[in-house]
């Protein structure tokens, strides 16, 4: 799009000007500027996909006016040295304003209908700034990136600064007067076309073109209020498609392919106040045929609002259909804005696996954009299922978490080709309770990777939490036959009816891993019936390795629940787990520090340094039937209680039968009977089968057993005191 302003208008502007005013004194004045950044993280918006300045760059023009001059002055960007993050622009304009003005108002672009008026000796100017019906899609860069900035019409892109400061520079702080939309359309029709123009118009009637009052230009927040019209076409503008020298010519929107174009609105509000635009979008190609697309678009004066693509499937239709913005590759992924892109996702993978026309597979990325989104039973009526590729979370927010107030979870299954990472999901309500086999309000059945995801809840007014009636409850997945890794538990969890909880899985099967995930001080389990609780995992037949328990627990009465640390019975391999200092069990029921069954399997290397109270209890494993406990200790802040006279419990084992202990140890553990006849040893409570090896406890007073009816015992002994 050309120069509004041409050199020979200028040159007949100076002339005018100069038959005004007689005499005047022609100055080289020059100038710094600084360019409003965008308020949030999107610097897309001054340096637009990483090529090209958007708001000026050398030879832009701007209108000039002082407190002495009433007529327009042209000046003139010499210099681009700075860079997006507030850095100084220097400038230069030819006028002949006086040398002793002390007042500048500065409107970006130059335009002859732009207008600036002033009083002499007076701060107080008027303003009006004009924008054309017309703008234009620049020219594609080439392969490296010199031929074109692939962005919008600058010209277009109005900005105003004020300098009511001292001469002899001024400093032009330049603030933006219009929103940016980043519009995305996509060519599922299965035609090639070319498009020669993109019509929007206002439905409510707001001024998409012509003269704007500026407001509040003197403040950091201005803004435009319309000049009253009853001109219909002032609320419809036009983009040319094409490039510069040939906008006939259009742009080729081939089948499958995805057109990104940036079109600014006007703002009228400030930086806080959004716009709200209800739009009619009319697509026209070279050959006359058309496109109609109703929706609304919000923009804020600092901001640049993402359209999701819409989906251009059928010429001469009004049947525009929604899809993602993006390409789906790493770099380029599809966006998730609201719920309605995650319905879209939902419905696509369930139905058609296809997004915007395009079949997924596990190279497929998406990326959540925004992680307010709200999902309930009117919008929430069923779950993704079998997704793969890769969906991660990019909205950076401080407060992060798609809130689910639906039966249904997240995601019904994930396939071996899918990774789900950094999604946070925050739940208040009860789950579905039709599924007799186990619920999760993330997931139910992992074959892929979920990683650094993060479950907790929001209570609702009666108090509940993530709640089942009449199923198992797991926080983030019911059956993993892929890998957890990172993940987190945050949870308020609530069952009823003798149902059992995990914390992260309720089953891990076999080939599952586990993998660095944990219990914070949030997570509280509320059964009601009495039930098995886990911190991780409520059965394992895979690998447990590198997890934790770090909150602080206690349940009381006839409807409490036996409890374990990291695994409720294990049949796999736990390992390297722990129960922290600030781990802290406490139950009228039975439990386990790491494990509360071993039927099978290993537990290595595992540990507890926080206490553990219960009517039965072993520091690492409470009841031993078969596999190994090796190399597994207490540290001397761990603390086992018995609260019964019919108790039984043991520093590493309570009750052993079968399987092994070996290499392993007690530090300094205390060993509390809270009342008498409960049996306490400081390596095994009760004993009647299985073999220990090359254990001791560094505790005097203690006994290796309580009981021992039938364990084998070589090279053990207890430090100080005796077997």
């Amino acid at each position: 799009m050309k120069k509004i302003l041409s050199l020979t208008l200028y040159a007949l502007a100076i002339l005018t000007l100069a038959a005004c005013h007689p005499d005047p004194v022609k100055v080289q004045m020059t100038f710094n500027a600084t360019l409003e950044q965008p308020v949030s993280d999107d610097t897309s918006k001054v340096y637009m996909l990483n090529e090209r300045w958007i708001y000026w760059e050398t030879d832009d023009e701007i209108s000039i006016s002082a407190d002495n001059s009433d007529f327009l002055a042209t000046g003139r960007l010499i210099n681009t040295g700075g860079s997006f993050g507030g850095e100084r622009f220097n400038g230069v304009f030819l006028t002949t304003l006086d040398e002793g003005a002390k007042y500048f108002l500065g409107l970006h672009p130059a335009n002859d209908k732009n207008r600036i008026v002033g009083s002499v000796g007076s701060n107080d100017f008027s303003a009006t700034i004009y924008l054309p019906d017309i703008q234009g899609f620049r020219k594609e860069p080439t392969a490296d990136g010199v031929d074109g900035d692939h962005t919008f019409d600058k010209q277009v892109y109005p900005m105003v600064a004020w300098y009511g400061g001292a001469n002899p520079v001024p400093d032009f702080d330049f603030h933006a007067l219009a929103g940016m939309v980043r519009l995305n359309l996509f060519n599922n029709s299965g035609t090639d076309k070319t498009l020669r123009s993109i019509t929007l118009r206002s439905r409510n009637g707001k001024q998409l073109k012509g003269y704007f009052t500026v407001n509040n230009y003197k403040t950091e927040d201005p803004y435009l209020t319309s000049i009253p019209s009853n001109l219909e076409e002032d609320s419809i503008l036009t983009v040319l498609c094409g490039d510069e020298d040939d906008v006939n010519d259009g742009r080729s929107f081939g089948a499958g392919d995805l057109l990104t174009f940036y079109i600014p609105l006007p703002a009228l509000g400030g930086r806080s106040v959004s716009t709200t635009y209800p739009l009619t979008m009319e697509l026209t190609t070279v050959d006359n045929l058309h496109f109609t697309k109703k929706f609304t678009v919000k923009i804020r004066r600092t901001g640049i609002t993402n359209m999701k693509a819409m989906g251009v499937d059928v010429w001469n239709s009004s049947n525009g259909t929604v899809g993602l913005s993006g390409c789906g590759t790493e770099s380029r992924p599809y966006k998730i804005y609201d719920t309605v892109d995650l319905k879209y996702l939902r419905d696509h993978y369930n139905g058609d696996r296809k997004i915007n026309g395009v079949a997924v597979d596990p190279d497929t990325w998406f990326a959540l954009m925004r992680s307010d989104l709200v999902i309930n039973d009117t919008n929430w009526k069923s779950s993704i299922e079998r997704f793969e590729g890769h969906l991660i979370d990019l909205s950076h927010q401080s407060h992060p978490g798609i809130t689910s107030r639906s039966k249904h979870p997240l995601f019904k299954s994930i396939l071996s080709g899918g990774v789900v990472d950094g999604i946070t999901l925050k739940c208040g309500s009860a789950l579905n309770d039709e599924v007799d086999a186990g619920l999760s309000p993330f997931c139910t059945t992992n074959n892929g990777r979920i990683a650094n995801c993060v479950i907790t809840s929001e209570p609702n007014v009666e108090g509940r939490n993530i709640q089942s009636v009449n199923s198992m409850l797991g926080g983030l997945c019911v059956h993993n036959f892929g890998t957890m890794e990172g993940c987190r538990n945050e949870a308020r969890m609530e069952v009823l009816h003798d149902h059992n909880v995990a914390g992260i899985c309720l089953v891990n099967e076999p080939g599952g891993t586990i993998k660095g995930c944990q219990v914070t001080s949030e997570m509280h389990a509320y059964v009601t019936g009495g039930s098995q609780v886990a911190g991780i995992c409520l059965e394992n037949q895979g690998t447990v390795i590198d997890c934790y328990f770090a909150t602080s627990v206690t349940s009381n009465g006839d409807n409490d629940a036996s409890w374990a640390g990291i695994v409720y019975t294990n049949k796999g391999t736990v390992e390297h787990c722990y129960l922290s200092a600030t781990g802290h069990i406490y139950t009228t029921k039975s439990v386990g520090g790491i494990v509360y069954e071993n039927i099978s399997g290993t537990v290595n290397y595992c540990w507890i340094a926080g206490p553990i109270l219960g009517i039965n209890a072993g520091g690492i494993v409470n009841n031993l039937s078969g596999g190994k406990v090796i190399n597994c200790f207490n540290q001397p802040s761990a603390m086992l209680t018995l609260s019964s006279t019919n108790g039984v419990g043991g520093g590493l084992v309570g009750n052993m039968a079968g399987g092994s202990i070996e290499n392993s140890y007690v530090d300094d553990m205390t060993l509390i009977r809270q009342y008498e006849g409960a049996t306490l040893g400081g390596i095994v409570g009760s004993a009647t089968g299985g073999t220990i090896n090359n254990c001791y406890d560094n505790e005097g007073h203690h006994l290796f057993f309580g009981t021992n009816s039938g364990a084998t015992i070589t090279n053990s002994h207890i430090v100080g005191g005796s077997q």
